[in-house]
């Protein structure tokens, strides 16, 4: 794992690991108690065969129970601005005990370039 690189670390507790390649980036946090239960690796970004960026990780479940998770996505440009994304939402995710799977993202539009993917444990609606 490496340091904790950004700003969102110094504010709540996650892990990070971070890419690069040329011109594009991806960084992964793990945040409150799924820091502890996630692993994170075998980051990739690259431009797809439409020019669109695309970011993936492997997250592994380091527990012998099964996780239920949620990630979410937010794509920069070039200047770092955050690009407008109506999908942007927390996506669910479950991992058995110790099973190891890819999320990706996919840029909104050719103009982004670095990604911050966040995972966390499910966090049931309340109401």
């Amino acid at each position: 794992m490496k340091p904790l690189l950004t700003l969102l670390c110094l504010f709540s507790s996650c892990s990070s690991v971070g890419i690069e390649d040329g011109p594009l980036s991806g960084l992964t946090h793990s945040t409150g108690d799924a820091e502890h239960v996630i692993e994170l690796g075998q980051e990739r970004v690259r431009f797809n065969d439409l020019g669109l960026a695309a970011y993936q990780v492997i997250l592994k479940n380091t527990t012998a129970k099964r996780l239920v998770l949620e990630y979410r996505a937010r794509w920069f440009d070039q200047d770092g601005i955050e690009l407008t994304d109506v999908t942007r939402s927390w996506k669910p995710l479950i991992l058995d005990g110790h099973a190891s799977r890819p999320v990706h993202s996919l840029s909104p539009n050719a103009k982004g370039v670095h990604c911050e993917l966040k995972v966390r444990l499910h966090q049931p609606m309340s109401g």
